[in-house]
C-alpha cells in the first residue's frame, strides 16, 4: 500500500532540508508535540495538508479504477 502517513511527512520534510521544529512552529505547535503524532500515527489529514502546503507539495487523489 505503500508509505503511511508519517512516513511521508517525514520524507516530504527530509526532502525539503528543513525540520520538523521549524515545521511544528509555523503549525503553531511544540516539536514534541508533532514528533508524537507522527509516532504514534495520530496525525491528522488537516495537519497533513497544512504540512503539504507550507512545503510547496500537493495532495492528489488518483482514480485507480481506470
Amino acid at each position: 500500500m505503500g508509505l503511511k502517513a508519517k512516513e511521508q511527512v517525514k520524507t516530504l520534510i527530509a526532502q525539503r532540508a528543513t525540520t520538523i521544529k521549524t515545521v511544528a512552529e509555523k503549525l503553531g505547535c511544540k516539536p514534541n508535540s508533532l514528533t508524537h503524532k507522527l509516532s504514534r500515527g495520530s496525525i491528522t489529514y488537516n495537519d497533513v495538508l497544512q504540512i503539504a502546503e507550507m512545503l510547496d507539495y500537493k495532495i492528489i487523489f488518483v482514480d485507480t479504477l481506470e
